[in-house]
This record gives structure tokens, sequence and C-alpha cells, in this order.
């Protein structure tokens, strides 16, 4: 008898943690929407972040004249005749019509593609209103009596790209001369890239 009772009392006990196993393995996962919300959001950050911080270097490394630092946001060579009318005299950049602008020209002309009038209207531009609001205004005025310049300079951030917007009117003695210089760069993939440059006047 004692046999008997051990045994059913055995049984019983193996009834019941199958019963538990059963409600455990019937019982609904807890969602997993709130961990990937938070994981997504944290990606968009980081994302978003990472791309802030190749904007401030871009304009930071203009701004100081350092091709080295900017040379990262360009494929080179840049297929953009622009870049060799502003680096070359009228007489020799149409000599280099359809020829890639390369890595060392870039080095080598980087401060008339970014003129000193431009680097110091640069200068003046708020970039973390930039990056906040998507866009900023700045004006610099050269008083040189030699040959001084109003410049302005508007930088736009709006559907991944970025777009520069520099005019100039320089005066000399008894004339003044205007024109415009357009930076696009893109931003699609959170890597920050060279799109265009136009010039006019």
């Amino acid at each position: 008898m004692k046999k008997i009772k051990t045994l059913s009392v055995g049984l019983s006990v193996l009834f019941l943690l199958s019963c538990e196993n059963k409600q455990d393995a019937n019982k609904p996962e807890k969602p997993k929407v709130e961990t990937e919300k938070t994981s997504t959001d944290n990606s968009e950050k980081s994302h978003e972040n990472h791309l802030q911080k190749q904007i401030v270097s871009l304009i930071d490394g203009i701004q100081k004249g350092k091709p080295d630092e900017v040379k990262a946001y360009f494929d080179f060579p840049i297929k953009n005749d622009n870049f060799w009318y502003v680096a070359l005299e009228s007489e020799k950049w149409e000599k280099h019509l359809g020829k890639g602008f390369g890595e060392k020209e870039f080095q080598t002309y980087f401060n008339r593609i970014f003129n000193d009038d431009f680097r110091k209207t640069l200068a003046k531009i708020d970039v973390d209103k930039v990056l906040k609001q998507g866009r900023d205004e700045a004006e610099y005025t050269n008083k040189s009596p030699s040959e001084g310049s109003k410049n302005t300079l508007e930088i736009v951030y709006v559907d991944d790209k970025i777009t520069m917007t520099f005019n100039s009117t320089v005066y000399y003695e008894d004339m003044a001369d205007e024109y415009s210089q357009v930076f696009v760069f893109t931003t699609k993939d959170g890597v920050l890239k060279f799109k265009d440059f136009q010039i006019a006047g």
C-alpha cells in the first residue's frame, strides 16, 4: 500500500507540472514593439549625429582653409569646368575644358575656390541654426581701401541637400564687379558629398 501511495503522489506531481508547462506555453509573448521602436530611434539618432558631424567638419574645414579636411567630401577627379574657371586666369582655363579637376589641383587652388571673402562670410554662419532650422544667412563687408567688397552667404539644408549660395560685389577705384557661386552637397545614405558647383557674373 505504501508503494502504491507513493506512486500516486508522484503521478499527481507530474500531472501538475505538466499543466503548468502547458499554461506557460500558451501564454502570449510580450510584444517587442517598444524594443524595436527604441532600437530604430537610436539608429536614426546615431545616423543624424554622424551626418551633422560631417556637415560641421566641412564648414569648419572651408572656414579655416584646410583642404585636407574638405577633400574628403569630394570625389576626384571633379567633372566640372567651373573649378578651372575660378582656379586659373582667363587665358589658361579654357585649355582645361573637359578635363577632370584632380585632388592635387583642389589642394593647390583651394584658396581660389573658397576665397578669403567666402571664408570670412562663412565664419559668421550659425551652424547650429543650419542644422536645427535648415537655414542661415550671413554678411561680411571688406572695407579695404584698394579693393573692398560686400558679401552675403546663405546656407540651406533641406531634403538631403545642402546649398551654399555666395554673392559678392567687389569694389575697385572706379568700378564694381559682381559674381555668385553656388555649391551643392547631398547627404543621402548618411554620407556628405559634393554634387554641383555653379558660377555667374
